[in-house]
């Protein structure tokens, strides 16, 4: 199980935050196949 669960993180090109938002702040990531944007 565990080898499936980081092929799936790997395959799916997930990485951890860069920076931990404020308090009351929310940040959404959104990714398609040729970009990705950040909501705020």
């Amino acid at each position: 199980m565990k080898r499936a669960v980081q092929w799936m993180v790997s395959e799916s090109g997930a990485k951890p935050d860069i920076f931990a938002a404020p308090e009351g702040l929310k940040v959404y990531r959104r990714v398609a196949k040729d970009h990705g944007i950040f909501i705020v």
